[in-house]
């Protein structure tokens, strides 16, 4: 997914630095024949407003401090002045994302390079058309590989291109029959890629989740955090932060866990009066009300 990003960026680059160059000779083209029309005015302007904010979005994407191979380039940047400066952007979690306003300019800039090769030339037309045909046949990707979203059984890491195991998403079809105003956690607790696969799966059902993944986590979701990772270690101040949080249902996915500590977290929670409403397999679906 990154290098496919990555190469989309290139090749957005490249197709921006062709409207840039191919906007440019016909700006000059243009003016050289002292064929102007009021569509070229309105062109060249918009052209140049659109170049000068992919610039300055590109310097916005370096970001607070500059740097290559480990060495500091530069102290100072737009962005780091902004950054101090403007409330609300220390809001924003990745810098670099400005390069997709790059590209999306870049674009811009070539959709009016393009337009003027069509006016400069009889055969723009058709130059335009191999340059949108290249670039399709460069970015296509045929077929699309799709990965199945699934635990490796007996650990909580990351996914793999599989089948889900013995149709893991058939408990979530219980949570379609409880009442709507139900709040649901998840065990294995914490575990960023967990958190991301319980998120996944909520679509099935939309009920409350206190399991979840952003990058910016609230403090009430750290101290939850902080006890049920690991329940059965601190088994009363786990239950304080489950009943703090509001939840009336747990799913357990005991096969996600190492050894033994699945049935240890829902023998945790029998112990303190949670019942049983669902089972499927080793995933069970407990009552806390």
């Amino acid at each position: 997914m990154l290098l496919r990003a990555c190469r989309n960026y290139t090749v957005g680059l490249s197709v921006g630095g062709l409207g840039c160059r191919s906007f440019t000779l016909c700006h000059r083209g243009h003016r050289a024949v002292g064929r102007w029309r009021i569509s070229d005015c309105v062109t060249s302007r918009c052209g140049g407003i659109v170049l000068g904010v992919a610039r300055y979005d590109v310097r916005l994407s370096f970001g607070r401090v500059i740097e290559s191979m480990g060495y500091r380039v530069s102290n100072e940047t737009l962005y780091g002045w902004l950054y101090r400066f403007v409330p609300g952007l220390d809001g924003l979690r990745v810098p670099s994302r400005y390069a997709m306003l790059v590209a999306l300019f870049l674009a811009v800039l070539a959709g009016f390079g393009a337009a003027g090769l069509e006016r400069a030339s009889r055969r723009g037309r058709l130059i335009v058309l191999g340059c949108g045909l290249l670039f399709l046949v460069e970015a296509a990707s045929i077929p699309m590989e799709v990965k199945a979203l699934r635990w490796p059984p007996g650990m909580t890491g990351a996914a793999a291109p599989a089948a889900e195991p013995f149709d893991a998403a058939r408990i979530y079809r219980f949570i379609d029959t409880l009442p709507a105003e139900a709040v649901l956690t998840e065990f294995p607790f914490g575990n960023e890629q967990d958190e991301v696969r319980y998120m996944c799966f909520s679509t099935r059902h939309w009920r409350r989740l206190t399991n979840g993944y952003s990058g910016t986590f609230p403090r009430s979701y750290l101290r939850r955090r902080q006890w049920l990772s690991q329940p059965w270690a601190n088994a009363d101040e786990a239950r304080a932060a489950l009943e703090a949080s509001g939840t009336t249902h747990v799913i357990v996915h005991e096969w996600a866990y190492e050894g033994r500590k699945g049935a240890d977290v829902s023998a945790w929670l029998r112990e303190r009066g949670a019942r049983v409403v669902a089972v499927n397999q080793t995933d069970v679906l407990y009552s806390l009300r």
